[in-house]
């Protein structure tokens, strides 16, 4: 794993990603994240909120691995909510043709960084 991309657990419903995710940096925490989401359905959490405001780099790597961890937490029955998703992140996902999957047109907001998902959302 990237050194500097880190999955942290502040709860069992709340974590954090930090750090550049990049190729390198997203194999581990895709792993880790799934342990995460499986631990938190197997636990009866029914939402994880996790915080992307110290991803400091990404690029279609982590877009990838949102979206892997998505599809396991609606599997799972876990709505996955992200929070303060990186400006550039959001365009990544804009020109995929994927904002809505991760900004649904019901949580846009003017301010960068408090963008949210929420699964199964219109």
């Amino acid at each position: 794993m990237n050194a500097s991309a880190r999955l942290l657990t502040h709860a069992a419903d709340r974590w954090s990603v930090a750090g550049t995710l990049d190729f390198a940096g997203v194999s581990a925490l895709a792993q880790r994240g799934r342990h995460l989401v499986r631990a938190a359905a197997q636990g009866g959490v029914a939402r994880v909120t996790i915080d992307l405001a110290g991803v400091e780099w990404a690029n279609s790597a982590a877009l990838a691995l949102l979206l892997d961890w998505l599809e396991l937490a609606r599997s799972q029955g876990v709505e996955l909510r992200y929070e303060q998703l990186p400006e550039g992140l959001v365009h990544l996902a804009s020109l995929s043709n994927l904002v809505d999957l991760l900004v649904p047109s019901d949580r846009h907001s003017p301010s960068p960084g408090t963008h949210r998902f929420t699964p199964g959302s219109p």
